[in-house]
């Protein structure tokens, strides 16, 4: 049986930059809509959509590493999929944190 490292050494890192924004991009949301919501719910879904975020951007950033490591040998096989998974990953958390600030948006003032 093969495993994902032995297909492409980024493909594991990748995989769990994708994952987390995707779940970044689900609990933020949540945390938004948790505000009615018994007291600490908003700030546990907040604290770890942040987490998730914040792992998904580390693993991509290993997986962009790896990606340019192997990049200058060649005689490995190309790493499209791991490449195309950490397009979406950086896409995804562009967007939530662009729709979700981590400081900054206010919420602080009055």
């Amino acid at each position: 049986m093969v495993t994902a490292e032995q297909q492409h050494a980024a493909l594991v890192p990748a995989w769990i930059a994708a994952v987390g924004a995707a779940l970044a991009a689900v609990l933020l949301p949540l945390a938004s809509l948790a505000m009615q919501a018994p007291e600490g719910a908003a700030e546990l879904l907040w604290v770890l959509g942040w987490t998730c975020a914040t792992g998904a951007a580390v693993a991509a950033v290993s997986a962009v590493v790896v990606l340019g490591r192997e990049r200058a040998e060649p005689t490995r096989r190309p790493a499209g999929r791991s490449a195309l998974l950490v397009a979406l990953a950086v896409a995804l958390l562009m967007g939530t944190a662009w729709l979700y600030p981590f400081a900054g948006s206010g919420g602080g003032s009055g």
